[in-house]
């Protein structure tokens, strides 16, 4: 009908309009966000005849240029490697020999719906990084382009145009393998945050996990990071090694014992067992006291380690306001290690 007037959002196909193509996935009856999308032009007229066609964000195209170097990055089961010209660079990786001129990466995991990434990166750590996302949903596979703004799940770096940047893109299974092949511009002045890979360097930082609901979900520690920033205009190699993990389990590991250990039996000391080995002194003082007192000095002393180990582990900056439980948690743990420090202060001065 091109027209409805019991249906209040009903379009009147009267007036002229502009059209919209979207083309995604589906998890059982429930649409998900759009993958591709593309636009008309200029207003369609419903009442005239003639055909109109669709265009993608109008931006002027570039031409693939001569190649100009190449390099690579090794790291463990990861081999990259690329061709640099005047405005794309073709990669080409995989656990293996190299196998196509374009970018292809290859991780074995063990999801059912999983992705496979990596990010261009001002330092090591997430945030301010643009970051090439190979989906496979259902046998179905995606090649996406997000940004990190912190320690928080990345979001489209445009949500009009999830593939922006991103050309001869495919993702499927080889020999077990998620395995992604595509092409990405090295710039777009329309897009601000989009990590120009002309005129800057990057640390390349790589990681995999699983997809619910089409979302994205968070990685573990074992992300591969390069060694150095790389330049993909110059003819060399480059290495790296899985992000060590080391301070950030010793910080768990520390406040877990400070509190868990420490303060619950000093606690437990004090109110149960006053009456244990009552004849036993230490420096004139119960035993049950002593060892009250020695727990309860030693927790804000493993507090206060544990602080400054994760907090050298993340390069001595506070966790960023958009990360929300990171955050949070940054604050319950001053509190929490600040009353631990008083108790201990109100202690000394009672004595």
């Amino acid at each position: 009908l091109k027209k409805n007037s019991s249906v209040s959002n009903y379009f009147d196909l009267n007036e002229k309009y502009y059209v919209l193509f979207a083309r995604g996935t589906a998890t059982d009856s429930d649409i998900d966000f759009h993958q591709i999308r593309e636009q008309g032009t200029i207003l369609i007229d419903f009442n005239v005849g003639g055909v109109q066609t669709t265009t993608k964000a109008n931006r002027p195209s570039k031409p693939i240029t001569q190649i100009t170097s190449s390099g690579g990055f090794y790291s463990g089961s990861y081999s990259l490697t690329w061709n640099d010209t005047s405005f794309f660079t073709f990669f080409n990786g995989s656990e293996g020999s190299p196998t196509s001129f374009k970018s292809t990466m290859l991780k074995q995991i063990v999801f059912s719906d999983k992705y496979l990434a990596f990010g261009l990166s001002v330092d090591k750590k997430m945030g301010q990084d643009c970051i090439v996302v190979c989906k496979m949903i259902n046998n179905i596979g995606t090649v996406e382009h997000y940004y990190s703004t912190g320690q928080v799940v990345p979001s489209h770096l445009d949500p009009n145009e999830p593939t922006i940047g991103i050309t001869d893109a495919s993702v499927s299974y080889v020999n077990g393998n998620i395995q992604c092949k595509f092409t990405r511009e090295k710039y777009i002045d329309s897009v601000p945050r989009y990590c120009d890979s002309s005129k800057n360097k990057y640390f390349l930082l790589i990681a995999k996990s699983s997809i619910s609901g089409n979302t994205i979900q968070k990685h573990g520690s074992d992300v591969v990071v390069s060694d150095s920033v790389i330049d993909f205009s110059v003819n060399t190699t480059y290495s790296g090694s899985v992000r060590d993990a080391a301070k950030s389990k010793a910080h768990a590991c520390l406040m877990i014992f400070a509190w868990m250990f420490c303060v619950s039996t000093g606690i437990i000391l004090a109110r149960y067992y006053k009456f244990i080995l009552p004849s036993i002194k230490i420096q004139k003082m119960l035993f049950w006291f002593q060892a009250h007192r020695a727990l309860m000095i030693f927790a804000p002393i493993c507090s206060i380690t544990a602080f400054l180990v994760i907090l050298a582990d993340v390069g001595w900056k506070w966790v960023e306001t958009t990360s929300k439980v990171s955050f949070v948690h940054s604050i319950f743990g001053i509190v929490v290690i600040g009353l631990s420090i008083i108790q201990v202060l109100i202690f000394l001065k009672s004595i």
